[in-house]
């Protein structure tokens, strides 16, 4: 009855980091090992765990015949099944011109058919087997689980499948429909279409995740796809160098998603990450994205480079047929999945997400399927072990059945199924076009700013134009990846820049994300006139070429706080009054984002030492950008020093100026800012220019 292409004999079942020991270049070829497993899934809450879960796993560690074949495996327990089921359907082993010479795929199945319920234990599983050159469709494959005699007897390992995955749990903008997918096995088509397309197998390296040897292992599922993926980019084309040690590829990767222990990231972190990645590295790698999560193209932090969004405006699942021709087309494929269940009221929730490098795709009889590869699940660096599962249209999105699992809400009687919807496709491939950073950039007012992201080790030398009579100060903020989102701290201020060039090093082991805020205010016509922008060259250079410039900011006059950049740098109101002391190394979050909300701030004091007097201190104006106006009403303005009291009326968003007036040689400069007549207001920068 059996078909043995590429099966040739059937160890006893062990576990599977034995069989990976055992398994030698001598016994590799020809040479096969099948395990089965009963899972029980650990949450990071342990009333949510499912111990001992009606999901079952087939483990197979084959070595590779000339042959590309199709595994399946019938079987039944004992006492609890009366007739052999289909529990493996069809999965694929790749011929031995794909990959090493040995590898291994698992397989997940429902242990329901078997007469297991979530909680019960399994004991044994009798089984038969076939590989065949051509797949069952569904009327072959029943009659193959009908009459095949199951001639093997095997004990079911106990395995815990940790669910600290690492993306981020977010929440769709509306419901989802539909009722949760029931079918383990979606039926066949009536046409053959049948082989791979992609198969990158176990080449596609991989970093193990270990927490308990390295914290920010925990949840790293995200940086970790990256790094696998760039890794084996980078081992196809000569063009692109990554760093050669994949954990520091980790690091890298991670610090640029602003992870914290225990947290995930999007996949626009995710893409935002590798931008600001391949832009500090000046790597030629284009990055495309199809993702429910955002619509259109994504920026990098700089703005200088985007990830493509390729399936146009407005939401869309990614599509399976844009994943396989991204990967058919060479490129390297992360995909991530949103875990979704329904509660007993008929709810939809998402329990978190993962992400995944893919290794292979193909299609069964007009049925797509992927292999891939999850770093929580690989022992050792080679990383041998893919799962396998097929993706299935439920008609409120894509689903990988390989990868559902169980999930115990809080309150609730039992387990509920859980199915990994595809959320999002980040795509990578060589491009010779992608030229990194522009090599000058401008300000175009007075809080623009330029960002970019140095590497370790690196140098980023700032050039200014020679323009007479221009100071063109500027305050370098860095990223503090530390919080998410990340806020800012104050590195150095340089003024009198016209003509000269500031160096910029990143000490580090991890890329550094820089601000460079224009404070310049005089090349303005005027108070309220037009502003005349400015350029300047950027230059990354090795660190043995220049010396970084220290801070100047004795030298100078006022300061400012935050970009004109849309978006909101600064920290909650924590304090019906607040003080804020101006220094170079400040942190911006200590800056309170709105006045007048309820509960939050009204009043601001902003207070600077200034540590020489001298005459940039004695013409200051106040510049404030409203980035919302909640409700409208008077920002009232007082510096104490000289003074100077004034009412601004604020009813829409934009940017706000006074004169501050003249101000006599003094240690220090205040300046109060209180919202009044029912002001609330978010702010996008303030600063306090020298008008000299």
């Amino acid at each position: 009855m059996f078909q043995r292409l590429g099966i040739h004999h059937l160890a006893p079942i062990v576990m599977l980091a034995g069989l990976l020991a055992m398994a030698s270049p001598v016994l590799a070829v020809g040479w096969e090992t099948l395990a089965f497993e009963q899972l029980s899934f650990i949450h990071p809450d342990p009333d949510n765990d499912v111990l001992q879960s009606a999901y079952g796993q087939c483990v197979v560690e084959y070595g590779k015949d000339p042959e590309f074949g199709y595994l399946n495996v019938a079987a039944m327990i004992p006492g609890l099944s009366f007739e052999p089921v289909w529990i493996v359907r069809n999965m694929p082993l790749a011929d031995i011109g794909y990959g090493p010479p040995v590898e291994t795929c698992s397989y997940r199945f429902p242990l329901t058919s078997l007469g297991i319920e979530d909680g019960m234990p399994v004991p044994m599983i009798e089984y038969g087997y076939t590989v065949t050159p051509e797949g069952y469709d569904d009327v072959e494959g029943e009659l193959f689980a009908a009459t095949t005699p199951l001639m093997n007897t095997a004990p079911v390992q106990q395995v815990d499948h940790d669910r600290r995955d690492g993306l981020g749990g977010w929440f769709f903008d509306q419901p989802k429909e539909g009722e949760p997918w029931t079918h383990w096995y979606p039926p066949f088509g009536t046409f053959w279409g049948s082989g791979i397309d992609t198969w990158i197998g176990c080449y596609m390296p991989n970093v193990p995740l270990n927490d308990n040897t390295d914290e920010m292992d925990d949840s790293a599922c995200a940086p970790a796809s990256c790094a696998n993926s760039l890794a084996w980019l980078d081992s196809q084309h000569p063009e692109i160098d990554v760093p050669d040690n994949q954990r520091q590829l980790l690091k890298e990767l991670s610090t640029l998603m602003n992870r914290a222990r225990g947290e995930g990231a999007s996949a626009e972190t995710m893409a935002r990450a590798k931008l600001d990645f391949i832009e500090a590295h000046n790597l030629p790698i284009h990055v495309k994205i199809q993702n429910w999560h955002s619509d259109g193209d994504i920026s990098s932090s700089s703005g200088q480079s985007t990830a493509t969004d390729t399936d146009g405006p407005g939401k869309k699942w990614p599509t399976p047929g844009w994943l396989k021709s991204e990967a058919s087309l060479g490129e390297d494929v992360e995909m991530c999945v949103g875990y979704w269940y329904k509660d007993a009221a008929g709810n939809w929730h998402r329990n978190g997400g993962h992400a995944i490098v893919l290794s292979g795709s193909g299609t069964h009889r007009g049925t797509d399927w992927v292999t891939w590869k999850h770093d929580a699940e690989q022992s050792t660096s080679g990383g041998l072990e893919q799962g396998f599962g097929r993706l299935v249209d439920t008609g409120d999105g894509w689903i990988i059945t390989g990868m559902g699992g169980s999930f115990t809400p809080k309150g609730a009687s039992a387990p509920v199924r859980v199915e990994a919807y595809l959320e999002s496709v980040v795509s990578e491939s060589y491009d010779p076009s992608v030229t990194g950073p522009s090599s000058s950039d401008g300000f175009g007012d007075y809080c623009d700013y330029i960002t970019r992201t140095i590497a370790p080790g690196k140098h980023l030398a700032i050039e200014f134009p020679t323009v007479e009579g221009r100071s063109m100060d500027v305050t370098v903020c860095q990223l503090d990846r530390d919080q998410n989102p990340p806020t800012q701290r104050s590195l150095f201020r340089w003024t009198n820049n016209s003509g000269k060039t500031r160096s910029l090093h990143n000490p580090t082991d991890i890329p550094i994300t820089v601000k460079i805020h224009n404070d310049d205010m005089d090349g303005e016509i005027g108070w309220f006139g037009l502003y005349i922008p400015y350029m300047v060259n950027l230059q990354y250079t090795d660190k043995s070429l220049v010396s970084p410039d220290p801070s100047n900011f004795e030298l100078t006059g006022g300061f400012s706080l935050g970009g004109n950049d849309g978006y909101c740098e600064f920290g909650p109101a924590v304090a019906p009054t607040v003080w804020v002391d101006y220094t170079p190394e400040m942190l911006l979050d200590t800056v309170p984002s709105s006045l007048g909300a309820p509960g939050g701030t009204f009043e601001l004091w902003l207070q600077c030492q200034i540590p020489m007097w001298n005459g940039y201190w004695e013409h200051l104006g106040l510049v404030v950008d409203v980035l919302d106006v909640v409700a409208p009403g008077d920002l009232f303005v007082e510096s104490p020093s000289n003074g100077f009291v004034d009412v601004i009326p604020i009813v829409a968003t934009g940017r706000y100026k006074l004169l501050l007036g003249d101000f006599m040689q003094a240690p220090d400069f205040q300046l109060r800012l209180e919202a009044q007549a029912g002001l609330e207001i978010v702010f996008d920068a303030i600063g306090v220019p020298t008008v000299v």
